[in-house]
């Protein structure tokens, strides 16, 4: 998978941090005052903004996202640096080189609404595509649809344009979806999954009178996939990303004997599909897309329990929020089934 690349010290990144917000405020960097203004002035830039933490959060989050799927070869911040041009372009965040190859040129944005379309400024949207046709290559806009906990990638030409804005709705959104160029694609298996934690009956595992807890020490683990014990190491882990990640709900069951816990287990299953809905001949339920799982154990890594945003980024590598699944494996206790979702041909 693609690993993180260090590209500067930290002494070198604040350096450039001096003479960007130096230049801004027409200051001159060398001088003992000038730094102070400096601090002073980032200090008051970097004042909370909640919507602009949460946008930068999602860039980062994208990067980690298209690294971690497996089909990129490379990804840099495109829009980091001086740019010189002689036509009004917008670099986009990211170039995205792919294992065959081709190369992209990607803008990422977060959309939380649910039923009303992402809008941009229609300068901006052609700002972008002018960037794109400088370096003769196709912008793309990655949308984070964070209600939805769902990423679309759509050439910018399906936007609608007026005078004024730019738009896409989440449905047309994910009717010309590319994210499957980066390797994502929508897994099942059969529900449910389930980790069950073994008491040790050499220690004490009884109920408390008049309390409702009971201490416990593990003994021991397994791993259920489906009602089948799952043996294999590499597909307990298999299990677990997807009971961490996916996104089935959860729900508890415990065994008391002679009012001491036996054991104690969460199981996984998807939600229920009304009587006439149902497929008995259907052995496997959808679990969740590659790119929405990563997008969780990216946000488990940078938001609180309460929703405060602790970090831009994880501070793991890109390698550590996906899962090596060769793209033939088919899963022998954790029966995998895989879909790759292609957007219809475009005409030209």
């Amino acid at each position: 998978m693609t690993q993180h690349v260090k590209r500067q010290s930290p002494q070198a990144q604040a350096i450039t941090l001096l003479d960007a917000v130096a230049r801004s405020e027409g200051l001159k960097v060398g001088k003992q005052t000038t730094t102070q203004l400096v601090l002073t002035r980032i200090r008051e830039l970097t004042q909370l903004n909640p919507i602009l933490m949460h946008g930068k959060r999602v860039e980062a989050m994208f990067a980690f996202v298209a690294a971690a799927l497996g089909k990129c070869s490379a990804i840099r911040e495109e829009d980091v640096g001086a740019v010189f041009a002689a036509e009004d372009v917008q670099p986009p965040d990211y170039r995205v080189v792919l294992l065959d190859g081709a190369e992209l040129l990607i803008e990422v944005k977060n959309c939380h609404e649910a039923t009303k379309p992402l809008r941009l400024k229609t300068d901006y949207v052609k700002r972008l595509a002018n960037y794109g046709k400088l370096f003769d290559r196709p912008v793309k806009l990655a949308i984070y649809w964070s209600r939805w906990n769902a990423w679309s990638l759509v050439p910018l030409e399906i936007l609608k344009l007026s005078s004024a804005k730019a738009s896409i709705r989440f449905p047309d959104a994910m009717m010309a979806n590319e994210m499957a160029t980066l390797g994502d694609h929508m897994i099942g298996t059969t529900p449910p999954l389930t980790l069950r934690l073994y008491s040790d009956p050499s220690e004490s595992r009884k109920a408390a009178r008049n309390q409702r807890h009971i201490r416990f020490r593990i003994r021991g683990v397994e791993v259920f996939c489906g009602g089948q014990r799952v043996e294999d190491k590499r597909e307990q882990s298999i299990a677990l990303h997807f009971m961490m990640f996916g996104r089935w709900a959860p729900r508890q069951k415990l065994e008391i004997q002679k009012n001491e816990l036996v054991w104690l287990e969460w199981i996984l299953e998807p939600e229920q599909p009304p009587a006439d809905q149902e497929q008995p001949e259907q052995e496997f339920r959808i679990v969740g897309d590659a790119s929405s799982m990563i997008s969780r154990h990216f946000d488990f890594s940078t938001v609180s329990l309460s929703g405060e945003i602790e970090r831009l980024q994880p501070l793991a590598d890109p390698s550590k929020f996906g899962i090596d699944i060769p793209y033939d494996y088919k899963g022998k206790d954790v029966r995998l089934w895989r879909f790759v979702l292609q957007p219809p041909q475009r005409q030209e």
